[in-house]
């Protein structure tokens, strides 16, 4: 019949779940046992021989009910059984078989196989999947329908310490409940406050940086194609994901540019690259289809964040991330007066609210091109005034608190 122990709370609650579909036999009530599958469920059964054929009843999930209540119930069903009778018949005709709840894991991968892997790029499915697996691993053996809100506030609190990534949990977790028709869990729960980080790089630095790009060639701690990648994302602002998967195609050589057929914001990306981005480039050697190769030929550049990290250590600026060179190229475009629209077209942003994050750094501009138009203005009211002899308009005189104006007497 198989493996036979003393089925206990504890006992099932630390059952390992390894992908494998196996029954465990209680030792205690012959027949009774617990079955653990691949999607992670645990699940009490009931199981003889009836009439020369075998039979297995399900009687329920753990936790959703305890060891001792379906071990009571499993004898129930034994007893039947053994007088020749089938529960799963008796069920039927007294009302509709229930589906059995729905587990965690199951929704899970439901979410992952019907919307995730079908619909999202590479890199988000990576990351769903590996949130996934996280919150998996948390609520091993639960229904979807146990998942409250107690556990989405014990689950938030316990990542405290990384609060963007904590929010981003809490998030997914409300995704994939809603996504199989179990809503609100997530509902009035305060998100933490995120410190919208913005770091820029001044021109000091930048040269650093280029500085340490170029040893870090030289002493062979990063491939030709790395180095390349990591000017291109300086020169043009442009994500990790869209430069290392530029290929030889892409590239628009009437106007220098580069065009990617899918994008983050699934949709067609042009990469509008300056002289100097053009140049490096179109410098590097070829090794299979994309242009900033990776290890093996034909397959993409592992993640260029990881060999940013070598170079920063060289440059001395260890708080700065790859992705604060899109930060820095916005804010050289801004203060070089272009306007938010352009930014945002040369970033790839299709919602105007994620360029507005740069308006303080075109103040500047800003200012100057009203202090132009101001002097203009200015300069033909004066003509103006002297052409109809009117009086010019002067700056009023101000009153000292402490000197009351004078009133005359009438």
């Amino acid at each position: 019949m198989g493996t036979q122990v003393r089925l206990t709370a504890e006992f099932v609650k630390d059952l390992p779940i390894d992908g494998k579909d196996r029954i465990i036999f209680d030792d205690l009530v012959k027949g009774f046992g617990i079955r653990t599958t691949k999607s992670g469920s645990k699940i009490f059964i009931a199981q003889r021989r009836v009439a020369g054929k075998g039979l297995r009843v399900t009687i329920g999930r753990f936790p959703d009910i305890s060891v001792l209540k379906a071990r009571d119930e499993a004898r129930k069903l034994l007893l039947d059984m053994s007088q020749g009778s089938d529960p799963r018949r008796e069920i039927r005709s007294e009302e509709p078989e229930a589906t059995p709840p729905l587990s965690f894991a199951d929704a899970v991968e439901r979410w992952l196989n019907l919307h995730v892997r079908t619909k999202l790029k590479p890199l988000t499915i990576r990351d769903y999947e590996k949130i996934s697996d996280a919150l998996k691993e948390r609520f091993t053996g639960r229904s979807l329908e146990s998942i409250s809100k107690a556990d989405a506030l014990e689950l938030h609190a316990a990542m405290s310490a990384t609060k963007r990534r904590a929010n981003y949990y809490l998030t997914t977790l409300s995704t994939i409940c809603a996504f199989n028709d179990h809503s609100g869990i997530t509902a009035g729960i305060k998100r933490y406050r995120e410190t919208q980080r913005e770091r820029i790089m001044s021109p000091q630095e930048l040269e650093r940086v280029f500085v340490a790009i170029q040893k870090a060639e030289g002493d062979q701690k990063i491939s030709v194609w790395i180095a390349g990648a990591l000017r291109f994302a300086i020169l043009t602002g442009a994500r990790p994901a869209e430069i290392t998967a530029i290929e030889w195609t892409h590239l628009d050589h009437d106007r220098q540019r580069v065009v990617l057929p899918d994008s983050k914001a699934n949709r067609q990306r042009i990469l509008y690259t300056n002289l100097a981005a053009w140049t490096v480039m179109t410098a590097m050697p070829r090794f299979g289809k994309f242009v900033f190769a990776g290890r093996d030929k034909n397959k993409p550049m592992a993640r260029l964040t990881n060999s940013w990290g070598d170079v920063r250590k060289l440059a001395g600026l260890d708080d700065v991330r790859l992705y604060d060179a899109r930060h820095t190229f916005a804010s050289e475009a801004a203060l070089a007066g272009h306007n938010l629209p352009m930014i945002g077209a040369l970033l790839g942003h299709t919602v105007a609210a994620t360029t507005q994050r740069y308006v303080h750094l075109t103040d500047a501009p800003a200012s100057k091109a009203s202090q132009d138009v101001g002097d203009r203005m200015a300069a033909a009211m004066a003509g103006a005034v002297e052409k109809q002899g009117a009086t010019p308009i002067r700056k009023q005189a101000t009153t000292s608190p402490s000197k009351p104006r004078k009133v005359r007497n009438v």
